[in-house]
């Protein structure tokens, strides 16, 4: 077994690709955490050939990009075993800034109690003229205690978005810009 400790965010959902996703709608939503981690004992199923269950399909198939590598495959295993861990939330303060050249800055200050923590701006896919960010917060990895501190997360929104969406542990908030 590995010895990180995976996270839907940071491990699990990057290895399911785009391909997936589509191939898999209707029946599942691969970047969802709580469709996965429903799933999680199916999907795991999948992913490996077992003589004992011949009638189990191997995913992903050949022509979606083929079977995952070994490592993968022990990488959402131990995510299962380790209860299907996800990223926490955080909140922060935030200042949205519209600029002359008709782009947007945006800068999150997230204050974590203990500094050895992390935190930082995820973009999510979203709708033409619309970006969505999540704030994620991650434990230290190995339960190292520091100081608190402020973590400044600036961000450049591209010019043409007029929608700016940031979901926190508090929820989903549309920002507006202060000219």
């Amino acid at each position: 077994m590995s010895k990180i400790k995976p996270y839907f965010e940071l491990h699990i959902r990057p290895m399911f690709r785009m391909i997936d996703r589509d191939k898999m709608k209707g029946a599942l939503d691969l970047w969802s955490y709580d469709s996965v981690k429903e799933r999680a004992e199916d999907i795991a199923r999948h992913l490996r050939p077992n003589v004992n269950d011949p009638g189990v399909a191997i995913m992903p198939p050949v022509d979606w990009g083929g079977p995952w590598p070994d490592g993968w495959i022990e990488v959402f295993e131990t995510w299962r075993a380790s209860g299907c861990p996800k990223l926490g939330s955080t909140i922060g303060t935030y200042a949205l800034t519209s600029l002359a050249d008709g782009t947007q800055s945006l800068v999150v200050k997230v204050l974590l109690a203990n500094g050895a923590d992390s935190a930082w701006l995820d973009r999510q896919p979203a709708g033409s003229g619309s970006d969505e960010l999540v704030l994620y917060h991650r434990p230290s990895p190995d339960g190292a205690t520091e100081p608190s501190r402020t973590v400044v997360l600036p961000i450049k929104i591209a010019a043409g978005v007029t929608e700016v969406y940031l979901t926190d542990a508090a929820g989903r908030h549309r920002l507006s810009a202060v000219s």
